[in-house]
């Protein structure tokens, strides 16, 4: 499994590099200005479903490593996990 992930890593690494290195020509510059309008359109989607969906689901995620009630709350890490899984 930890091979994979290093070899899954280190592709993505790769495509990274290359999409950088397009980025720099200045034809993509060019199209990447021509379509900022296209951007504007879009962003306040975005931000509607990252408050929407993403944020919920981040907070959720997080009050799932935690036990108790109210002020009570306390860290329990992946035990909650533990003792649904078993």
């Amino acid at each position: 499994m930890v091979v994979v992930s290093a070899v899954v890593g280190a592709v993505l690494l790769v495509l990274a590099g290359v999409a950088l290195a397009r980025a720099r020509h200045a034809d993509v510059r060019s199209q990447l200005r021509a379509s900022l309008p296209a951007y504007a359109y879009v962003t306040h989607a975005l931000i509607v479903i990252a408050a929407v969906v993403i944020l919920p689901l981040v907070l959720g995620a997080l009050t799932s490593f935690y036990a108790g009630r109210g002020e009570d709350l306390y860290f329990v890490g992946l035990t909650n996990y533990a003792d649904i899984l078993t």
